[in-house]
């Protein structure tokens, strides 16, 4: 074992040189000094250079081997928590040593020399509750203890694990304007930062993983420290230079939204010239008029078109606007505005001095599935705000917003608890009008299509509701009249699922088997698809009108259990298969009428074949409405999970929504993982 590190200042591996330990401890700020090391590497030049420059050395630990004076050190047992990183893989250092600055863990790196019997006995050991390895293959031996197979979790690594990390350091109070930068992989070196990091409230990260961040952060970075003897290699203006530059802020915009139990209330900017507001529905119809900066509007939340006016009646300019339900169980609302071109404004009601993230998605207009590659993580801010321009008009675009963390330290607030993190979004029209595959149904002079995107005087109309308006141009068409009110609406279904991106995945547990101890679960191996394998799938159809009512159906998937010589997943063999019973899916508060519906899907999902794993929860509820739908609830953030809804008479999935955090780790809890549960807000 190359050296290890029980992060918080406990105790540092020794550099080679006298003054290199100097500078590496001196940039610690700290007075007393714990030595760890093999038998005989921690010399008495070592130790005068430190008192003598004013250090007290506390404690120092020696043994014959790295793994035994790791496992000396009485900070050991006072961390319940290991990561194992491979001093091979310098991807696998920096991951495994953010990680463990993040979580207060210990970290120990491997190189495969280790005696499996010493190993055994340090992760083994009572007090230790969970065992991370991070990065590709370690050169681990088969003959591990089988009880490792208990606590052991594999992290393999992805392209967005900065992004991943930020969630820890800001619910441990670390600020996303200020970073620590190691200037090397040297473990010293990352200590150091770590230690800086805890005291300047600053979150550690090499240099590779501050470039990552700062291409996203959409505030000004407040403060870089570097930290290591070749600060020469670390270019702090070049960080700073790599943020993302932000568009101009529309002069006119929504800044806030609120409601009561019968109206909303949108705020917005005042437009030079304009004396009157007025705020229209989808229909085309008057529901507002003010002449302040701020507009009353009875009934529902639900998506409007604000005009502004000048003396004359002059309509100046318009807003589309979209707000994802605003409740009192609410903590977080996205309203949304756009004017008639590429330019897309967020404001963010909430909590203040939260650190969220906000991606984009392009849906294609006919409908089907967000394309992977569109998707775009567009910033990381403390602000309550973030302007965006498109590319294309002529997409619909899913905007989601996740709090980082609920800790307001992580935008330099006084700091808070921890809690779950949210995530709100709403979808955009398209702001021009594309070549429907199916516009040659609008036949019928009847069926008035060009407010399909909105305009002046009209909300624009959200995908649900053209899919449907499209479908009803096609049975005026075939000579289907109209009935009473939502007769002549189509069924629509809603379907619902959660699913493990991975083909296998690790679980503490026994497999009872010596040469193959450690458990791994079969997951579904894919990304996004509505008919894709799944962990469990609910479906609701909803018929409208005189006959309106809901139909619900659901499914489980099949989980299969393997046991593997190691812990990445090599020489498995199946062990046993289950599937968990439907009655761990329910539907409730279902309630129907002509024009809208609404139900709620409560689960609790256990795997069958594991009695001590978390079931996957999720409480949901879907609110169908005229004007626009909302789905808004919680599930766990592992696995994902996604919702789509078709339209009978139309083929296709449409995009209603897809979990942006995964976090394996929220199998062993909060303790590790934070915001381990996603409440969702999410308006069509």
């Amino acid at each position: 074992m190359a050296n290890a590190i029980i992060t918080g200042g406990i105790a540092l591996s020794e550099p080679d040189s006298t003054t290199t330990l100097l500078q590496n401890v001196d940039a610690l700020n700290v007075e007393d000094i714990e030595l760890v090391g093999p038998e005989g590497a921690i010399t008495q030049a070592t130790r005068t250079a430190l008192t003598g420059d004013g250090y007290t050395i506390s404690t120092t630990h020696e043994a014959d081997s790295s793994l035994e004076w790791s496992a000396a050190s009485d900070a050991s047992a006072s961390v319940p928590r290991i990561i194992l990183g491979n001093s091979d893989d310098a991807d696998s250092i920096r991951v495994a040593s953010l990680l463990a600055f993040g979580s207060a863990s210990a970290l120990l790196l491997l190189d495969g020399s280790e005696d499996i019997d010493t190993l055994n006995l340090i992760l083994t050991d009572a007090s230790i509750e969970k065992v991370i390895g991070v990065g590709e293959h370690f050169s681990l031996s088969d003959a591990l203890d089988e009880q490792l197979s208990e606590t052991l979790h594999w992290m393999e690594l992805s392209s967005d694990y900065p992004v991943q990390l930020s969630a820890p350091f800001s619910d441990n109070g670390r600020n996303i304007t200020q970073y620590t930068i190691a200037t090397n992989t040297d473990i010293g070196t990352l200590a150091a930062a770590g230690i800086v990091a805890d005291t300047t409230g600053s979150m550690p990260l090499s240099y590779s993983e501050a470039m990552a961040l700062s291409s996203i952060t959409r505030d000004t970075l407040t403060s870089i420290h570097v930290v290591g003897t070749d600060s020469s290699a670390i270019n702090p203006s070049a960080i700073i230079s790599n943020q993302p530059t932000s568009p101009a802020v529309p002069q006119w915009r929504v800044t806030d939204a609120s409601a009561t139990s019968t109206n909303f209330t949108v705020n917005y900017t005042a437009l030079d010239g304009a004396t009157t507001y007025k705020a229209y529905d989808n229909e085309g119809s008057e529901v507002g008029s003010s002449s302040s900066t701020s507009i009353t509007i009875t009934g529902e939340t639900r998506p409007v078109a604000l005009a502004a006016e000048n003396a004359s009646g002059t309509i100046l300019s318009s807003l589309q606007v979209r707000i994802s339900d605003i409740a009192t169980d609410t903590e977080e609302v996205l309203v949304a505005s756009t004017q008639a071109d590429t330019t897309k404004h967020l404001a963010f009601i909430g909590g203040t001095d939260l650190p969220r993230i906000v991606t984009r998605s392009a849906v294609p207009i006919t409908g089907g599935i967000p394309d992977e590659s569109t998707t775009t993580i567009i910033g990381i801010t403390c602000d309550n705000s973030l302007t965006d321009v498109v590319a294309d008009g002529t997409n619909q675009y899913f905007y989601t917003v996740n709090t980082l963390s609920s800790n307001t330290a992580g935008c330099g607030g006084s700091g808070s608890t921890p809690s779950d993190i949210w995530s709100t979004g709403v979808s955009f029209p398209p702001t021009e009008m594309p070549d429907f595959p199916l516009m040659s149904a609008f036949t019928d002079s009847a069926v008035d299509t060009s407010h399909a995107i909105g305009d002046e005087t009209r909300a624009s109309m959200s995908l649900a509701e053209i899919v449907i308006m499209k479908v009803q141009a096609q049975e005026s068409t075939n000579g289907i009249s109209t009935q009473g009110v939502g007769d002549d609406w189509p069924n629509m279904r809603f379907r619902y699922q959660a699913y493990i991106p991975d083909a296998l995945i690790g679980a503490p547990g026994s497999t009872g088997s010596l040469t193959r101890p450690f458990q791994f679960f079969s997951g579904d191996n894919r990304g996004p698809d509505p008919n894709g394998s799944h962990r469990y799938r609910q479906d609701v159809t909803v018929r409208f009108g005189s006959n309106h009512g809901l139909t619900y159906q659901e499914w489980m998937g099949t989980t299969h259990k393997y046991a593997c010589s190691t812990p990445w997943k090599s020489n498995c063999v199946q062990q046993a298969t289950g599937t968990a019973p439907l009655s761990d899916l329910n539907i409730r508060s279902q309630n129907t009428s002509n024009t809208s519906a609404q139900w709620i899907l409560t689960n609790s999902a256990s795997n069958p074949l594991h009695v001590l794993a978390p079931a996957i929860d999720a409480d949901i509820g879907f609110y169908l409405k005229r004007g626009g739908t909302t789905v808004k609830g919680s599930h766990d953030t592992m696995p994902m999970h996604e919702i789509y809804f078709d339209v009978d008479g139309w083929g296709e999935w449409q995009f209603v929504y897809s979990s942006k955090s995964y976090n394996e780790l929220c199998l062993f809890g909060r303790a590790v993982a934070p915001a381990c549960e996603t409440r969702l807000n999410v308006s069509l």
